[in-house]
């Protein structure tokens, strides 16, 4: 009977003390629905989210776009760079408490390199990919593959996410419906409703690289034990619920709305994605006027890059960066090398050269297009 009163109090203790710090939970309503699970079928911005919490890359990007070591412990490349020999890092489990090993790294990424374009690029050069003892794999390359950091790194749409070798057998081009992983959350799959909700839980067994995080790569370390997705439709909707307290993140916010919600005091309205987006107006260099070069540069010198920005988003001076690389400026390719006689907007040049290029006036037909892979829009992320 002691024993018994004993235990009441610790638990009633334990049970005062629980009341006292509820689960931290981060609740979130995102741009789009969470319809499917596989993170290389599914091409949905939602989907990719739900991936970076579920599943875990063999490198991640860090902050300046360099792949960084993420489930690699440490590797070699051979002298003649043909041969690269991976180590895994110690502690790394699935979700069903299974460890990873490197047959599950073969097939996961065998699987992957079929439906991503620079994953079939390096397939085209491997000549052998297998599982070295249970820690381990390598690549060994018919052809010097500069590449092979960057592409193991990929994340978001399609990412390159190591899965259990009895999942990644799946026929590539069909949806996975399992949810195990060995990321940093657990899925809840009982909690997931098409068109409603979904949660994660956090993952206990998580062991986070010891670096610190930078970009999406260094030690991925959870402070809070869950997360809720609550789908919401309307953008204004998701707005007041932000603003009323029922969420805590509203991703990918319409431009028309930031200074709604900067208005509150209580509210953050920021960039997560520091690189942005970037637009192009594209042309037909097949058809005419714009088959002749004068007329393809007459229509760049047309261009004010604030006046776009503006119509697209509003007046958002600390999320505008004039950028006249072809490239993401300030990303490891982002150069203006040859921009600069477009750099500023000269109507009467334009004016010249279109007339130069024969151009009598003939109608122009335009077109607005939003490539499918493209979610990742200003001001919050960067299209692939």
């Amino acid at each position: 009977m002691r024993r018994w009163i004993v235990t009441a109090a610790a638990l009633l203790t334990a049970g005062a003390a629980m009341a006292q710090t509820p689960p931290k939970i981060l609740r979130y309503t995102p741009a789009a629905d969470l319809t499917g699970l596989d993170p290389q079928v599914n091409g949905a911005l939602t989907t990719a989210q739900y991936s970076m919490m579920v599943y875990d890359t063999l490198f991640s990007l860090d902050a300046t776009l360099t792949p960084r070591p993420q489930m690699v412990d440490t590797y070699t490349v051979s002298p003649d760079g043909l041969r690269y020999d991976f180590k895994l890092r110690p502690g790394l489990k699935f979700h069903d408490g299974q460890k990873v090993t490197g047959a599950d790294v073969v097939p996961s990424i065998t699987r992957w390199m079929k439906r991503d374009a620079l994953g079939q690029k390096m397939a085209a050069a491997i000549a052998t990919f297998q599982p070295e003892g249970e820690d381990g794999f390598s690549i060994t390359f018919k052809q010097r593959y500069p590449f092979v950091e960057t592409t193991l790194a990929w994340s978001g749409f399609g990412m390159a996410a190591i899965m259990r070798a009895q999942d990644a057998a799946t026929d590539p081009f069909k949806q996975i419906t399992t949810s195990i992983g060995s990321g940093p959350f657990r899925f809840l799959p009982q909690r997931w409703q098409i068109g409603s909700s979904a949660a994660w839980a956090k993952n206990t067994d998580y062991v986070a690289r010891p670096e610190p995080p930078s970009g999406m790569s260094g030690g991925k370390v959870v402070k809070i034990d869950g997360v809720e997705m609550r789908y919401i439709p309307d953008a204004a909707t998701r707005a007041n619920a932000l603003k009323t307290g029922e969420v805590d993140l509203v991703d990918l916010l319409p431009a028309d709305l930031v200074d709604f919600v900067r208005a509150d005091k209580n509210l953050i309205a920021g960039r997560l994605q520091p690189l942005g987006g970037l637009g192009f107006i594209r042309i037909n260099q097949l058809q005419p006027p714009f088959n002749n070069l004068k007329a393809r540069q007459a229509l760049a010198l047309t261009v004010n890059q604030p006046d776009f920005m503006a119509a697209a988003y509003g007046k958002q001076d600390s999320w505008e960066e004039r950028c006249f690389s072809f490239f993401l400026c300030r990303s490891p390719n982002g150069t203006e090398a040859g921009s600069e006689p477009y750099q500023k907007q000269d109507l009467a040049k334009a004016r010249q050269l279109l007339a130069e290029s024969g151009y009598k006036g003939e109608r122009t037909r335009w077109r607005r297009w939003r490539p499918r892979t493209c979610a990742r829009s200003a001001p919050t992320s960067i299209c692939r």
